[in-house]
């Protein structure tokens, strides 16, 4: 009976031991101290930096994160890494979680100097992208290419497809001032593709945009020679989006749960346009953390969950793809409540045990942590394969739903972390 007891206190003593993580926890944070890379200063820090660009290098697509649309620093870092991937490692192309042709019309402003950035940056729908940090990044690429070649300046790019006001009107220019006759005889359908934003399409309007398509295949073939190549891949690729936002607003509408994986399927097929079309030596992806990790999404109910763009752009690219996922422990964000309405909102640290708790413990603000380059098996089995809660914002803000489980190994190649989350200083409407 003695020594039945001793093994049940030793027992529970281990138990307790283990349940509290004490020991799993140091290991994880000594080693994360040993391996993060410090970003405040990176660009006066050559060791770090020489660090860092060697986690990049032999990468083609760079998926840049974020846990909150709605978080000043996370756009900042991605505007701080992203001006180091073009300037010292010459990626070319930034795509960005926006529609594919309002990007366009925003790119020929960063290439050419046409239109104004101000009024390009709010037509790009999404709430997070009108902010005076995205207005200086756009104009840090302006001045970028004013002295570079056509094949060296850099790219703006949206692989979005939930709009197609602006696919529309570029599809009716092209064939307006390049074949007259389709443009004469599908003039009001697409009058009507493009004022008819957010719903679905009649029976009629879809099917134009398929014979649009195969008229202008046929012409093409016939116009090899004489017609410009890449304003015709442009059209091409507008009417793909016009197709691929069909099924996924018609499924919304139903409210179904899978659209968003419709829609992160079709994204990664648009990125996947972008890197082929666009000649550039790389990509930089910015994206919400949801849609640039190799792992799933899941519809609202978290029932249905399906493969994230970034699951795709894995297969197609194996380890060419480096999606980088963006961890914050505290402070306040933007977002949209239950109720759709449009706030900040602030949330106090994290708890024990969770994902941002230990990168706090391990002073990693504004850190870099690159999961390639630690070999301990040890950490990996406790942190990179241990499910840990850690806290995800999208549109929406729900308290109830702050912490999700993951496995860190099955989402990302890195990790960055904010401590403190500061809301955006946003553009004014003109």
């Amino acid at each position: 009976m003695k020594n039945l007891n001793v093994i049940l206190l030793f027992f529970i003593i281990f138990s307790i031991s283990y349940s509290s993580g004490t020991i799993n926890e140091e290991l994880i944070i000594e080693t994360i101290k040993q391996y993060k890379i410090p970003l405040k200063n990176i660009e006066n820090n050559d060791s770090d930096k020489n660090k860092l660009i060697n986690s990049f290098k032999a990468k083609s697509i760079i998926g840049l994160g974020e846990a909150t649309h709605g978080t000043d620093e996370f756009f900042k870092i991605r505007c701080q890494l992203s001006k180091l991937l073009i300037n010292d490692l010459d990626f070319g192309v930034v795509a960005i979680e926006a529609g594919f042709q309002e990007c366009n019309n925003l790119n020929e402003y960063v290439l050419n100097g046409t239109g104004n950035p101000l009024e390009l940056i709010n037509d790009l729908h999404h709430w997070f992208w009108k902010r005076q940090e995205m207005l200086d990044f756009i104009e840090w690429l302006r001045e970028y290419n004013l002295d570079k070649k056509e094949g060296e300046k850099v790219i703006i790019a949206g692989f979005d497809m939930q709009w197609r006001n602006q696919s529309a009107k570029y599809i009716s220019s092209y064939l307006k001032l390049h074949n007259p006759g389709v443009f004469a005889s599908f003039k009001n359908q697409l009058d009507i593709i493009s004022s008819t934003e957010n719903v679905p399409l009649s029976t009629t309007e879809f099917e134009a945009i398929q014979k649009i398509e195969m008229e202008l295949k046929d012409w093409g073939v016939l116009k090899t020679d004489s017609m410009n190549h890449k304003e015709f891949e442009i059209t091409l690729q507008n009417i793909a989006v016009l197709k691929q936002s069909e099924p996924f607003l018609a499924d919304r509408s139903g409210e179904k749960l899978i659209y968003e994986k419709i829609r992160d399927e079709f994204m990664a097929q648009n990125v996947v346009w972008l890197f082929n079309h666009m000649g550039k030596s790389g990509m930089i992806i910015w994206a919400h953390n949801g849609h640039i990790s190799k792992g799933e999404r899941c519809g609202f109910a978290k029932i249905i969950c399906e493969e994230a763009m970034g699951n795709f752009l894995k297969k197609e690219y194996g380890d060419e793809y480096f999606p980088v996922g963006f961890v914050f422990n505290q402070g306040c964000f933007n977002a949209f409540s239950k109720e759709k309405v449009f706030k900040t909102f602030c949330v106090d640290e994290a708890p024990s045990g969770t994902l941002p708790y230990l990168l706090s413990r391990s002073q990693s603000d504004k850190c870099f942590i690159d999961f390639n380059q630690i070999n301990d098996t040890r950490f990996v089995e406790e942190f990179l394969m241990k499910p840990l809660k850690n806290q995800s914002v999208g549109t929406y803000f729900v308290a109830k739903d702050r912490f999700g489980k993951i496995k860190l190994k099955d989402k990302y190649e890195a990790l960055i972390f904010v401590d403190k989350s500061t809301k955006p200083v946003y553009l004014k409407e003109n």
